[in-house]
């Protein structure tokens, strides 16, 4: 590794214009267009890979174009038509958003230019687009950061797989490093508790504070999916920094589908016996989302909503994701900059 020589002077580093390196930040994948075809596509691509459904393929084959792809882009088309903005799918105007937000930031914070391209798993802008940008600029090192800040073999690992399917396009690749987690690095549970605490500033404090996390199936918990537990951990230590008192907060899991079970306790089932055991009022967050998306905006913000206020529920409200914020930009970069600083010169 080359160290840049010392300012004889001041004794500091003195940063290059330009880098060798590059930052690839990767998003699950939403659907080109809120249409029953756009919509059936990504179901197909999505659900197909066996890093999220692990059914034999015969069997799952049977279910997913017999039962799945001909009935279900028929609900969600309606859901994705009611979160749609004018810029297109918020999952991936965020991350765009935030990747250029971040390339800013980091080539400011260490004076040099620092590419950061967003990418997705399934969909577009695509993983194969991003890496033909990164051979073109001659970047000799890739640092990957998936957007799912708690590991888990159905996402990170989907993840790392569609990245190897990518590099095995080009004849030459990059040194690369993939962080596999970030969900208890101090940067992002401080981001975290900084987000919350304003929203409460701003907005007032609701009686309970539901962390609801993406859910797994059990299966998958079973079989060493650590998932689960890093979820746990992380609302554990934002609580502890928010002195949460341990009857007023605690961990659910949302957005399970098909027939078996999957890691609990269910969001909306938790939200139902918090309006019966009297909580008027409850604030929902999602630290596994790094953007908000279809879970966020329509599963909980209108969905859950609703099943709150039907079980006696007065107030229900949702603390947005980190998004493209401030405050997001800088824990990430931070998180960023110690694997950047072997790479930069």
């Amino acid at each position: 590794m080359m160290i840049p020589e010392k300012n004889r002077e001041s004794g500091s580093l003195h940063p290059p214009s330009t880098t060798t390196t590059a930052i690839l930040i990767v998003n699950l994948g939403t659907p080109e267009s809120p249409t029953i075809g756009g919509v059936r596509q990504y179901l197909k691509t999505f659900l197909w890979d066996k890093r999220v459904v692990e059914i034999p393929r015969v069997i799952w084959g049977f279910i997913l174009y017999g039962f799945i792809l001909p009935f279900r882009p028929l609900k969600l088309t309606k859901l994705y038509q009611q979160i749609w903005t004018e810029n297109g799918s918020p999952l991936r105007t965020y991350t765009v958003s935030l990747a250029k937000r971040l390339s800013d930031h980091l080539s400011i914070k260490l004076g040099v230019t620092i590419p950061v391209l967003p990418a997705m798993t399934y969909g577009t802008p695509s993983y194969l687009k991003a890496i033909e940008t990164i051979i073109h600029l001659q970047i000799q090192h890739l640092v990957v950061l998936p957007l799912f800040p708690q590991y888990s073999s159905t996402t990170t690992a989907a993840a790392y797989d569609a990245l190897a399917r990518a590099l095995s396009k080009s004849r030459q690749i990059p040194s690369v490093y993939f962080i596999r987690e970030y969900g208890l690095e101090a940067y992002y549970i401080q981001a975290l508790v900084l987000h919350i605490s304003s929203y409460w500033k701003e907005n007032g404090r609701s009686e309970y504070l539901l962390f609801s996390f993406h859910g797994i199936p059990k299966r998958n918990e079973d079989l060493g999916d650590t998932y689960p537990e890093q979820c746990r951990k992380t609302a554990l230590q934002v609580a502890n920094l928010l002195k949460m008192p341990e009857n007023n907060w605690s961990v659910s899991f949302q957005s399970r589908f098909g027939w078996n079970t999957w890691v609990q306790p269910y969001t909306d089932e938790i939200l139902i016996s918090l309006a019966h055991k009297g909580f008027h009022s409850v604030d929902i967050v999602s630290p596994g989302f790094a953007v908000d998306c279809l879970e966020t905006l329509e599963e909980l913000g209108k969905l859950n909503f609703n099943r709150f206020i039907k079980a006696g529920g007065k107030q229900f409200r949702v603390i947005p994701a980190l998004n493209d914020t401030p405050l997001h930009v800088d824990a990430l970069s931070n998180i960023l900059k110690k694997y950047l600083q072997c790479s930069m010169y």
